[in-house]
């Protein structure tokens, strides 16, 4: 069996091992997708600032919970393509990265038939995690229904324990599926089920894993944080990131401060990418060399 710590650490080893790597991923993939959310937050800022204007707690009507839908999907949507294909991209990068590591030219960042491939396994994930989410809420609306008619009680109870129970058999799935990614990048065919067969009877130790890299990333990130609160005290005249305002523009949100976090958050990008994406692939390559 594979050794569950020593996949969950896979993304450490990668990031001490592919510095360069780490340096091009911070232009390809960090400062694309900080690009990104500034574009959607610059058409989001009249609807944030709306909201500070309005306080927290504040009851909105039924229409202006909708209008302020409406205008989240409007400037969400035109990032949702470019953003499924940045995830391919590095999907692929990282399955390259750790699958063939000698092929590391360009911070192993290509355009071909790998990131084609690596595009329609997400969308096969989306759409089962699409479908899986629509069945769980149709069976916990009908159990709470249900328990409800005989019990108010009963219903709240049914509800929580159907809540439980697709959470765990949600992540179950997830688990089972997780390595499809990195199994239809070394076959070079699309494939679900092969995952599936993998995984058999090595569900625990594989969450673990993962459930680890979380952990770890999540350290990561809060050190990130803290330094770069620090940077921008010092650097910044004690400017941190800011607080939206209902006047002054998006240009008021990028103090010194902000500016000087989201400077440190394009630099952790690759390296918490790593952390959070290299196991898989990394448990996927000792399966198929013979670690069981």
């Amino acid at each position: 069996m594979f050794s569950a710590s020593d996949a969950a650490f896979s993304g450490f080893r990668a990031g001490r091992e592919h510095a360069r790597t780490a340096l091009i991923w911070m232009v390809v993939f960090g400062l694309t997708s900080l690009a990104m959310f500034l574009a959607v937050l610059t058409k989001l800022w009249p609807v944030v600032t709306e909201m500070v204007a309005r306080g927290p707690g504040a009851q909105l009507s039924e229409a202006q919970a909708l209008e302020i839908s409406r205008q989240i999907w409007v400037a969400i949507a035109p990032i949702i393509v470019p953003s499924l294909l940045l995830n391919a991209v590095q999907s692929a990068a990282v399955n390259r990265m750790m699958l063939r590591p000698q092929d590391g030219a360009f911070g192993y960042v290509r355009l071909g038939m790998d990131e084609v491939r690596q595009l329609a396994v997400l969308l096969l994930l989306t759409l089962v995690s699409a479908a899986l989410n629509l069945l769980g809420n149709v069976a916990l609306d009908v159990l709470q229904a249900g328990g409800a008619a005989i019990s108010p009680v009963l219903g709240g109870a049914l509800g929580s324990i159907g809540f439980i129970l697709f959470t765990g058999f949600t992540i179950f799935v997830s688990v089972r599926l997780s390595l499809a990614k990195a199994q239809t990048f070394a076959t070079g065919r699309i494939s679900l089920l092969g995952s599936w067969r993998m995984t058999k009877g090595r569900v625990l130790p594989m969450l673990g894993a993962y459930v680890l890299a979380i952990v770890l990333a999540a350290i990561v990130w809060v050190a990130v944080l803290s330094i770069a609160m620090l940077a921008a005290a010092l650097l910044a005249g004690g400017s941190g990131p800011a607080e939206p305002t209902t006047s002054g523009g998006l240009l008021a949100f990028l103090t010194p401060g902000m500016i000087i976090f989201l400077a440190f958050a394009v630099i952790a990008s690759p390296f918490l990418s790593m952390i959070l994406l290299c196991p898989a692939p990394e448990i996927y390559r000792r399966l198929t060399a013979g670690e069981r």
